[in-house]
């Protein structure tokens, strides 16, 4: 269809098929399908007739120009759902956490040294930490776990790492 071909930019926004029916001596005629858009602040329209090719053509090169734009809508509402649904979900978090004097500011859980459960969570090491730490291995050499990872995905899956930049255990023991 020309107009959109000819205006990309127009049409990446907007425009829509809509179907008209005209009544002549107590009969209704139709579909006849237009082609709708605005330019310029005036809505204009494009005949395009009955049902066809022509008009599943241009409800075709519609979708394919509105895809980026609907795909970020529905990005942008599931966004805006699943925020709010994770307010509600700290109201729930900060309403078990007060009887034991904890408080949740953003996503850290504050208030340990007062809170009665200090006595029962003496060591609270054992949470999750997501920064990798380095632990040392025999003769001062530092071990570093994420070659540790890479390594033992390869063992798992049957392959020997190619990259001469992993430590493996047979170099570690070839330089002493």
């Amino acid at each position: 269809m020309e107009p959109i071909a000819s205006r990309p930019d127009l049409f990446s926004r907007q425009g829509y098929l809509r179907a008209t029916f005209h009544r002549r001596g107590g009969k209704t005629f139709g579909p006849y399908y237009l082609l709708c858009y605005r330019e310029e602040g005036r809505l204009r329209s494009v005949y395009l007739g009955r049902p066809g090719e022509l008009v599943e053509q241009v409800r075709q090169m519609l979708e394919a120009r509105h895809r980026p734009i609907t795909q970020q809508r529905l990005f942008e509402r599931l966004t805006r759902q699943i925020r709010a649904s994770l307010r509600i979900e700290k109201i729930r978090v900060r309403a078990l956490l007060c009887p034991f004097g904890l408080r949740l500011k953003g996503a850290e859980v504050r208030g340990w040294r007062t809170s009665p459960l200090r006595w029962l969570l003496p060591c609270r090491r054992h949470l999750y930490r997501p920064v990798a730490v380095r632990m040392p291995v025999a003769r001062g050499q530092i071990h570093d776990p994420t070659a540790r990872l890479h390594r033992f995905l390869a063992a798992r899956d049957g392959y020997v790492p190619d990259d001469a930049s992993l430590p493996t255990m047979e170099s570690f023991y070839r330089r002493q």
